[in-house]
């Protein structure tokens, strides 16, 4: 249901009525992420692990990554958030049901032909990974589990490769022949977009019970995850697949998967023999889709280019911290079953003044079609009541070609709307796995639109 509320904005220079037009009621997202190290479904994409050294500036805790020689392709699909939904591939290859190719995720929230004007797709985001090796190590030195990163790449490297890879970056006291494939499984838990956070740690999920192994599940440890701005999810479910069009049973609360060398010699050159890698994950956040538009009166006299959007979420007990830790405890399972026991968030950091989640240096002009300007972003929803959004924008007048090169009428004026969840939603606080939806239609007063200069008079900022 939707609801029509009016929320009382101020701004800077002028008073402005913000209609919130309603709140979606959200559907629970969860996504299934193929990860197919060569071929991808889900990423639609190939990911190919290269041997060699890399430049990449990213740092273990002791060490710096490079890149492993195993080749992987991959694909990722989530749960989708309450409601199933899919979309067309370039393969025959289709997510488990109940779950969504993450580029598709929030296709139904936009017509055909829009997008949302920050919209960061996943489906090419690092991935921090935590592999367990069931075989004997070649080098007993070698972390097991293993801390690394699965790395999207576009562009080919050797010309064995294919277009779009990914590479498993490994510290550099890592070889690539310590955890190349065999007859082994390997267990892999890990998260989603890897530079959402500090950094991220492991442990069994029953330390204590000497019987209690990495194929019985996990307790994985995310350490300062932003609390705004990134939609951060955790695997749910791991499997090697054959090739780019069958995943090889994935299911939730499998973590097992077998992996080969991903190429094999002859004579003196490497044949590309990828893995094909599917994952399944689950969100840690809430999605909050905003959709805003001029009151079409106020637009025929004057134009807004939006230059930023900031958000900022709070509790009963004021603004949310800048940062959490979030520890998932995961339980293994042959039925697919949800896997996720428990998750917990513990603030840490000072109080956040706001993540931006849209900034333009010329403006985006703001019309009175809610589909031209629409924006995504994500939260922690732990305890949060209250959504705090401000934006940033300049007022000019029409003249010109009518598409916002009018006289700069105001320059950076800003208008702060705080929005109890409560109005968007039944709920009291936000739910993890939700989609929110707000419609703004910005309509200020005849009384600060008749106190304009002459609209002739030449550009007239007023700080």
């Amino acid at each position: 249901m939707m609801k029509r509320i009016d929320i009382a904005a101020k701004m800077r220079k002028m008073q402005t009525a913000v209609r919130h037009l309603g709140a979606l009621c959200s559907r629970k997202m969860r996504y299934g992420l193929l990860l197919a190290v060569a071929n991808s479904s889900l990423f639609t994409l190939h990911s190919s692990l290269l041997v060699g050294c890399t430049n990449d500036d990213e740092s273990e805790a002791t060490s710096s990554l490079h890149e492993s020689s195993i080749e992987l392709s991959a694909s990722m699909s989530v749960v989708p958030l309450k409601e199933a939904e899919t979309r067309g591939v370039t393969r025959s290859w289709s997510a488990p049901a109940g779950y969504s190719l993450y580029a598709a995720l929030y296709s139904s929230d936009l017509p055909e032909g829009k997008s949302f004007l920050n919209f960061q797709d996943l489906s090419q985001s690092t991935i921090n990974v935590f592999l367990y090796y069931t075989g004997t190590l070649k080098n007993p030195k070698t972390p097991n589990p293993l801390n690394a990163r699965l790395r999207y790449r576009p562009t080919p490297a050797p010309p064995e490769t294919p277009t779009k890879y990914w590479k498993l970056m490994l510290p550099n006291t890592v070889k690539e022949d310590d955890v190349n494939g065999g007859d082994y499984d390997y267990y892999v838990y890990g998260f989603v977009p890897g530079d959402a956070a500090d950094n991220a740690t492991i442990g069994l999920l029953e330390p204590e019970d000497p019987d209690y192994k990495y194929a019985d599940g996990a307790v994985l440890t995310i350490n300062g995850l932003k609390t705004v701005g990134y939609d951060a999810c955790v695997i749910i479910g791991a499997k090697q697949g054959p090739d780019a069009e069958h995943d090889g049973g994935l299911r939730a609360g499998d973590f097992s998967f077998k992996l080969k060398t991903g190429y094999t010699m002859s004579g003196d050159k490497k044949v590309y023999d990828p893995n094909y890698l599917y994952f399944l994950f689950d969100h840690l956040c809430s999605a909050l889709i905003i959709n805003m538009r001029v009151n079409g009166e106020y637009n025929a006299l004057r134009h807004i280019k939006l230059k930023n959007i900031k958000l900022q979420t709070a509790t009963d007990e004021g603004t949310t911290t800048q940062k959490v830790n979030v520890t998932v405890s995961l339980k293994a399972n042959d039925t697919g079953a949800d896997p996720i026991q428990s998750i917990t968030y513990t603030p840490t950091g000072d109080a956040t003044s706001g993540n931006n989640i849209f900034t333009s240096a010329e403006g985006h002009l703001l019309t009175t079609d809610f589909e031209d300007a629409s924006f995504l972003t994500h939260f922690i929803p732990k305890d949060v009541t209250t959504l705090i959004v401000t934006c940033t924008y300049d007022i000019y007048d029409t003249n010109g070609d009518g598409d916002g090169d009018g006289n700069l009428i105001r320059k950076d004026c800003t208008a702060t709307n705080t929005i109890p969840m409560k109005l968007i939603d039944r709920f009291e606080t936000a739910e993890r796995g939700k989609k929110y939806t707000l419609n703004m239609t910005i309509n200020p007063t005849y009384l600060y639109m008749m106190s304009d200069p002459d609209l002739n008079n030449p550009t007239m900022e007023v700080e």
